[in-house]
């Protein structure tokens, strides 16, 4: 008997003698900006700042998890996509170890979300939106990765309404299912091959907070779109984080998983990408100046999103 209960249970205690560290670093809506904020007081911010940020984490602590929200494009359509293809292309350079999209991406309709697809480094998340034309998947349902000896299973969910009426997707050409629903039906199945549950939530202010308490086993939900910088919290037995946005910010969750796969504690904090601390990876800056003397001016356009 006791040989046939250990044979069924993947994730059986002991498997790892104690305790292990594991960091997550998150971003999410960048909103299609490589510069600093310019703000008057705490100026944060820049690409080339993130990428220095994320590598001397790594370098630290042997090995993160490095998790985006969706909507790095930016929210003016008739915007020279040079610019988002440039932030796309960076954040797989830095080594994202999986992304979901946003309504700035789908907003630019599915030859443009494909190409995502095809030509990005990131493995993309995205559980519950379908191309009409042909009903598959924009990325995969979830993703198992594994970190420090921990296996995650990271899961993309979209919202279905953004404020420009719930068809705005369809009018478009996606097929937008329910989040909870596909949330409820795909977390008890990953929660049978990972030893964690990690789900990056594009949704709502009022949905993203509903999640956890409507799906329960979600062990860390990242909080895409929502606006503002909140260190992780517990929400309805979920850790909760909110790591920014326009690339001004880095969340940074220390959790401590116990060798029964639990997380017995958990620390964190949105990082301002301060220009007075924290200097500008020089290839990366270097490329940016190069990129904006080849831009246009820039055009006026309906802001989306």
């Amino acid at each position: 008997m006791f040989v046939m209960f250990v044979a069924a249970d993947p994730h059986a205690a002991g498997r790892r003698p104690g305790d292990v560290h594991l960091l997550v670093l998150s971003t999410t809506s960048d909103r299609g900006e490589l510069d600093p904020c310019g703000c008057a007081t705490n100026n944060k911010g820049g690409l080339g700042r993130r990428a220095t940020f994320v590598d001397s984490l790594r370098t630290a602590n042997g090995g993160v998890l490095l998790l985006d929200g969706g909507d790095y494009a930016h929210p003016t359509l008739t915007r020279d996509d040079r610019v988002n293809s440039f932030i796309l292309r960076t954040m797989g350079e830095l080594n994202y170890d999986a992304m979901t999209l946003g309504e700035l991406e789908l907003y630019r309709g599915p030859k443009y979300v494909q190409s995502i697809v095809e030509s990005s480094k990131i493995p993309i998340v995205l559980a519950n939106v379908k191309y009409a034309a042909s009903g598959k998947s924009v990325g995969q349902p979830f993703l198992l990765h594994e970190v420090k000896g921990v296996s995650c299973a990271i899961i993309g969910l979209l919202g279905q309404d953004f404020g420009d009426g719930e068809g705005k997707f369809s009018e478009l050409g996606f097929t937008v299912d329910d989040p909870f629903q596909t949330a409820q039906k795909l977390v008890p199945e990953v929660r049978k091959q990972a030893d964690l549950v990690i789900v990056l939530a594009h949704l709502g202010s009022s949905d993203a907070l509903k999640l956890p308490k409507s799906v329960p086993g979600i062990d860390l939900i990242i909080f895409g779109h929502y606006p503002g910088s909140v260190a992780a919290s517990q929400l309805e037995g979920a850790i909760a984080v909110r790591p920014g946005q326009r690339g001004e910010y880095v969340g940074e969750t220390q959790l401590v998983v116990n060798p029964e796969n639990k997380i017995v504690s958990f620390s964190g904090k949105a990082v301002a990408l301060s220009v007075k601390t924290i200097k500008e990876e020089p290839r990366i800056a270097a490329e940016i100046k190069a990129l904006k003397e080849k831009l246009p001016a820039e055009p006026p356009g309906k802001e989306s999103g």
